[in-house]
């Protein structure tokens, strides 16, 4: 091997590990975020289940209930809240890329 052959392989070998941080970066901060989704998605469904026990007809729970297939209302609500919080997550993150994008 040649000096320049060698000097090419540590280079490629810097940029993978920089790529490698990057990436553990990345699944680290989504890992936290999916964590606090978790967290925060609780008293929302609670929130939620109060307000449909409160103010729903018999009828109207009934039909949730079975649209749930048998699960309570608040695993439904639940659901709900975590699906909710990731989309308007994704949702924001993707015009934030777009608005970036159009800056540069």
């Amino acid at each position: 091997m040649t000096k320049a052959s060698l000097k090419d392989i540590k280079e490629e070998e810097g940029k993978l590990k920089k790529l490698l941080k990057a990436i553990k970066k990345i699944i680290a901060g989504e890992f936290l975020w999916l964590l606090f989704i978790a967290i925060i998605s609780i008293p929302i469904a609670l929130a939620i289940r109060y307000l449909f026990l409160k103010y729903a007809t018999e009828a109207m729970i009934e039909t949730i209930v079975y649209i749930l297939e048998g699960n309570s209302i608040l695993v439904g609500s639940y659901a709900l809240s975590v699906v909710g919080i990731y989309f308007s997550r994704a949702i924001v993150g993707a015009i934030k890329t777009v608005v970036e994008k159009s800056e540069s």
